[in-house]
């Protein structure tokens, strides 16, 4: 019998490709780690569709400077697009990414994000997953009360204990 907090695996059947295969590991790092949202910058939304196909249980925004990819994501589980400017490196899209989220109040200083990406300009070429602290690489830094939040968050027990077994 599964047990009905660990997510189901997909590729029981068949093999998975690489983008496929990150999607599906941002998604159950999103359980792991509690993650407070996935950034996927999309060119085609097939990332973010891919990665809406696993129901992690943290938001997705779906970051694209084409509009039809952003009104087609609106149709994806659980799947916010993003109008944006393009990004040209990994690096400016963990920084547009963090940007965006604070902005928003999607994320806060100290939360863990993933972000999913495609470093080359065709379809079907997602090979960049980031986990990522937002507010760790800045040059400000995270302050103690944020600590203090974030760690009194992650004490929490994650699922509904097991009840005790009667002895027999």
């Amino acid at each position: 019998m599964r047990d009905s907090t660990v997510a189901h695996r997909r590729r029981d059947k068949r093999a998975l490709s690489i983008s496929e295969t990150i999607c599906e590991s941002v998604a159950h790092a999103a359980q792991d780690l509690e993650m407070r949202a996935i950034a996927v910058f999309t060119e085609t939304g097939t990332t973010a569709r891919l990665i809406s196909k696993y129901r992690p249980q943290c938001r997705v925004f779906a970051f694209s400077h084409r509009e039809t990819v952003c009104n087609r994501a609106n149709l994806y589980w659980g799947v916010h697009p993003i109008a944006c400017d393009e990004s040209s490196t990994s690096d400016d899209m963990v920084h547009d990414a963090e940007k965006l989220l604070l902005k928003m109040n999607a994320a806060d200083y100290g939360d863990v994000v993933g972000i999913v990406a495609g470093t080359q300009k065709a379809t079907g070429s997602t090979n960049f997953l980031r986990l990522h602290v937002v507010g760790a690489d800045d040059g400000a830094g995270i302050t103690h009360a944020q600590l203090a939040k974030r760690k009194e968050r992650r004490k929490a027990p994650r699922h509904k204990p097991l009840p005790e077994r009667r002895k027999r």
